[in-house]
C-alpha cells in the first residue's frame, strides 16, 4: 500500500513538472536586440526575473535626440500557440532633444531640452523553440512630467538574440 501511494505521488509530481519543461524550451533568461519603430530606433536588453516577470532597458536614438527607458513587464502565455505570449507593464524614461532636432510630439522648436516621464507598454512576443531568437511588437503610451508636459506614444517591432 505504501509503495502504491508513493508511486501515485511521484506520478502526480511528474505531471506538474512536465508542462513546465515543455514551456521552458520557449523561455529565455536574457535577450539582446534592436527595436525599430516610431519615432526611435533602440537597442534593447531584456532580463527575465522568473517565467512571467521581466525588466527591459532601452537606449533610443532618433532625429530629434536620444533617450533611455526602463520597464517592468508581466508576460502571459497564449494557449494553443507555444512560444507566443502577450505582455503589459510600465516604467519611466529620460530623453534629450538636441538643438538640431524637432520633437513632433511636443511641438517644441529646435532647442536643447530634457524630458522625463512615465511609460506604459503592451505587446506580443514570439520565442522560437530551436533558434535563439525572439520577435515581437509593442506600443507604449508615454507622458512627460518633466520638461514640456505632453503625451504621445511609441510603437515598434523588435528582434532579440536570446540566451537560455
Amino acid at each position: 500500500m505504501k509503495r502504491n501511494f508513493l508511486i501515485f505521488f511521484m506520478l502526480v509530481g511528474l505531471a506538474f513538472f512536465l508542462p513546465r519543461v515543455a514551456s521552458a524550451q520557449y523561455h529565455y533568461d536574457l535577450g539582446l536586440g534592436v527595436k525599430i519603430g516610431s519615432p526611435w530606433m533602440s537597442g534593447t536588453i531584456k532580463y527575465f526575473i522568473n517565467d512571467a516577470s521581466a525588466v527591459e532597458g532601452l537606449v533610443h536614438v532618433g532625429d530629434f535626440g536620444f533617450g533611455t527607458t526602463a520597464l517592468y513587464e508581466h508576460h502571459f502565455m497564449i494557449s494553443g500557440v507555444p512560444g507566443l505570449r502577450w505582455y503589459i507593464g510600465g516604467g519611466g524614461h529620460l530623453a534629450f532633444q538636441t538643438s538640431d532636432g524637432y520633437n513632433p510630439f511636443t511641438g517644441v522648436p529646435k532647442t536643447n531640452r530634457a524630458y522625463a516621464g512615465l511609460d506604459g507598454v503592451g505587446g506580443v512576443e514570439y520565442v522560437f523553440e530551436k533558434v535563439p531568437i525572439a520577435i515581437g511588437a509593442d506600443i507604449s503610451p508615454i507622458i512627460n512630467v518633466f520638461g514640456v508636459v505632453s503625451g504621445w506614444w511609441n510603437a515598434g517591432t523588435y528582434v532579440r538574440y536570446t540566451f537560455k
